[in-house]
């Protein structure tokens, strides 16, 4: 059976204008081998996307030790936007590096429209445990029923 997981952070990003924004996300990870996972779920990036279904990836890699993270998703006006993150672990600061990420929100030219930092809060941390075990379905199953309403909605235009 493969690795799953269901993750959620939070933070702010500055945009353009110096402006600072909030965004979250909750996302399942389902695994595809050698450190590379499938991503689904839920983004909250106003005013770019106050509510959006996402589709992306996560990858671990062991050298040097890092997890990075690209989604993709569609803005309230239409826009097709990346987000990436990247988690850069370190042996002397393992807790800060497998919480902390530094994020960036791209159009899908390549503009930066906003870079920040988001957070892994370790009230969490039972619950993402608990998502990894073969059993916890319930979480995962949930996001992906709100992620087929937010599609549904956006495709029939609300």
């Amino acid at each position: 059976m493969p690795l799953s997981f269901v993750e959620s952070m939070s933070g702010t990003v500055i945009d353009a204008a110096g402006a600072e924004r909030r965004i979250s996300f909750t996302v399942s990870a389902r695994g595809r081998g050698g450190g590379h996972f499938a991503l689904s779920g839920i983004v909250a990036a106003p005013p770019w996307a106050p509510a959006a279904p996402i589709d992306g990836t996560l990858q671990v890699a062991i050298a040097p030790p890092s997890i990075a993270y690209r989604f993709e998703l569609v803005a309230a006006d239409g826009r097709a936007l990346v987000f990436t993150g990247e988690k850069h672990l370190k042996a002397l600061a393992p807790v800060a590096s497998l919480t902390r990420m530094p994020v960036v929100l791209r159009d899908s030219e390549g503009h930066v429209l906003a870079e920040g930092q988001m957070r892994f809060r370790l009230a969490q941390l039972p619950g993402f445990l608990w998502s990894w075990l073969p059993g916890a379905r319930r979480r995962r199953r949930r996001l992906d029923v709100e992620r087929r309403a937010l599609t549904r909605g956006r495709l029939e235009g609300g």
